[in-house]
């Protein structure tokens, strides 16, 4: 069971919670998984992958990816882990 990494029981704690908590990922994911989702979860949105003028190149050449051919990908020929 996943769950978001800022949740609280109101949206005004939950958005307190996202600008002052820090962020715990899980220990069960890969070196990998956890340097993305690092990255993609930076406070300052300017620092966050995609963010930049290369858009999306530093995300899809990310040690997380490297099993997938982005051509593929665009071509949806890979089958989804679930659906």
């Amino acid at each position: 069971y996943f769950k978001p990494p800022f949740t609280a029981e109101n949206r005004k704690k939950t958005i307190d919670k996202i600008i002052s908590a820090k962020l715990l990922i899980p220990p069960y994911l890969t070196n990998e998984a956890r340097d993305l989702i690092k990255r993609l979860l930076k406070k300052n949105p300017t620092q966050r992958f995609g963010a930049g003028t290369d858009d999306a190149m530093p995300l899809k050449k990310h040690p997380f990816f490297r099993q997938y051919d982005w051509e593929m990908v665009y071509k949806k020929c890979y089958e989804p882990p679930y659906k």
